[in-house]
């Protein structure tokens, strides 16, 4: 396709410069970055769950028909890889949360502390003004008699 065909149906042409493919910034994974094994264990496990199942399945099709046995490795192993990968996405999922509610926590103290020390200010600056104003009006009546 010649560049005028692009251009007349509106596609980007291979120079052009506001093409719509995303600049990658230096936070995003990347093939070569060290961030895309980081991202890669981010998901929620589904793949995880599938894959586990049918390795184990696999393993006992195979070990079934090595010990000419009927599919019960097959249906025993498969089952114990669901349960194991259910297991480990419950363990794992409930270890973000905590970490997550912690994180939580500590942000609250953090603002808490930060309107504490906020109050104890605003209630130091009060007093001052007030003991200020007590000062002039002790003034103003002592300027009086």
């Amino acid at each position: 396709m010649t560049a005028s065909q692009r251009s007349e149906n509106n596609l980007p042409s291979a120079s052009s410069s506001d093409s719509a493919t995303p600049e990658i910034t230096s936070d995003q994974p990347s093939l070569s970055g060290a961030l895309l094994p980081e991202a890669m264990w981010q998901g929620h496990g589904g793949w995880e769950i599938a894959l586990t199942p049918a390795l184990f399945g696999f393993a006992g099709w195979r070990l079934d028909v090595l010990l000419n046995t009927t599919p019960l490795l097959v249906i025993l192993l498969a089952t114990l890889g669901l349960f194991g990968a259910v297991a480990n996405q419950y363990y794992r999922y409930t270890a973000r949360m905590e970490l997550a509610a912690q994180e939580r926590r500590a942000a609250l103290d953090a603002q808490s502390a930060e309107l504490d020390a906020a109050a104890a200010r605003a209630t130091a600056e009060s007093n001052a003004r007030a003991a200020a104003v007590e000062a002039e009006v002790a003034a103003l009546l002592e300027d009086r008699s």
